[in-house]
């Protein structure tokens, strides 16, 4: 398995405190309107706590994160506890703490990062915090790991090879340049800036002939890994990813194999969540990518057989392991009944999208906003019956 276990930070069976302290007159600066794109740090201090650990951080960074939730009267944040010359956490530089405003259930972003990480894909670990800003309770939310070098570090055992936040349009085609940063993030390597291999992973992708496509690609390419990583975006219902949205993933080089490897990231947008027309509970598994441009990664990895039936195979092990009812629901209800608490007193949580406790409960099993026409355990039985009927069975199932 490529995913670490849980740590002393990151383990969802505990739901932690993080306590932060600022100066009231840098808070009111963090929050107030028109500073909604700061990218500034301001110095703050933080108390961890759960079960295992109970720390102080000092001289900590913190700054809004997000784009659209940089708005929200209930913030996502960044801690950088290296910003200020201090030392790492447990390992770790950065924390992301995530608002969940999109999800009356709060718990769909927690959850598919778990399914990742279960079908073998590189993803980051997540766990819930009750967070305070001196004092003030600011609600539930999600810690989420950051993907960058000590992460490559713990899944690639190293930190050199090249890592790239892919964002909107980094669809893979030949029209995308490896060297434009809005496309391709780099977030290591940044002075060398030597972007070679992921250049010639898009030309082999894009312009090998069929013949010799199999033999090259995997000179290149991780093909399990791309594969486990479009079938777990198709099966969670994640169009806001690489193969409908042409967005948010990391792309890392690895060094040890010199392979392209794929990395999910901001999967919020899943399990029914839908701001597009579609049902992406029913949406075929064998044709999800975008039908109106170009996704190499999906379209000419499918049309070699034996990935097509790999790929197949991939769904086929989703549906008996970690994405079926009897693995979910029970984790559902569990996080229901840990976090009900955290919600209840969370008077933030309604300020969004109007949400109030009784939609939290009621988010598991019904639609209680427009926008998330599924609760979690419809999508798993309404994606679980169409995956049935859409997938064949194959030989080595």
């Amino acid at each position: 398995q490529i995913n670490p276990a849980a740590d002393f930070i990151y383990n969802p069976s505990y739901l932690a405190t993080i306590s932060i302290t600022i100066d009231e007159a840098d808070k009111s600066k963090l929050l107030a309107k028109g500073n909604e794109d700061s990218q500034a740090y301001l110095k703050c201090s933080v108390l961890f706590e759960n079960e295992k650990v109970k720390e102080s951080i000092e001289n900590v960074g913190i700054r809004l994160r997000g784009n659209t939730s940089r708005t929200h009267p209930k913030r996502s944040v960044k801690l950088k506890v290296t910003e200020f010359d201090g030392p790492k956490f447990y390992g770790y530089k950065k924390f992301n703490l995530k608002a969940e405003n999109n999800d009356p259930s709060c718990i769909r972003e927690h959850t598919s990062l778990s399914v990742y990480r279960a079908a073998n894909v590189p993803a980051a670990r997540s766990h819930f915090a009750k967070v305070y800003l001196n004092n003030e309770y600011m609600g539930l939310y999600t810690n989420v790991e950051q993907v960058d070098d000590e992460f490559c570090d713990t899944r690639f055992n190293s930190e050199s090879g090249n890592l790239y936040k892919c964002n909107w349009g980094a669809s893979l085609s030949n029209n995308n340049d490896a060297y434009n940063n809005g496309l391709f993030e780099l977030e290591t390597n940044k002075d060398i800036n030597d972007r070679s291999i992921l250049e010639n992973f898009i030309d082999v992708l894009n312009n090998t002939s069929e013949s010799e496509f199999k033999t090259e690609i995997e000179k290149v390419l991780n093909v399990d890994n791309a594969l486990r990583f479009l079938a777990v975006e198709a099966i969670l219902g994640h169009w806001d990813g690489y193969a409908y949205n042409k967005n948010n993933y990391y792309i890392h080089e690895n060094p040890e194999s010199k392979k392209i490897e794929f990395i999910a990231y901001d999967v919020d947008n899943t399990f029914g969540i839908d701001w597009i027309p579609g049902d992406w509970a029913k949406r075929d598994l064998l044709n999800w990518a975008s039908e109106s441009e170009e996704r190499p990664l999906h379209n000419t990895l499918l049309e070699v057989p034996e990935y097509y039936e790999k790929y197949v195979s991939i769904l086929w092990e989703l549906l008996n392991g970690p994405f079926n009812e009897d693995e979910l629901f029970p984790e559902f209800d569990r996080l229901r009944s840990m976090l009900s608490d955290a919600v209840e007193n969370d008077t933030y949580y309604p300020q969004t999208f109007g949400y109030d406790f009784s939609d939290f409960n009621k988010s598991h099993t019904e639609q209680v906003v427009k926008h998330c026409p599924y609760g979690l355990k419809p999508y798993v039985s309404t994606r679980t019956e169409t995956a049935l009927d859409q997938l064949p069975i194959i030989n080595s199932i």
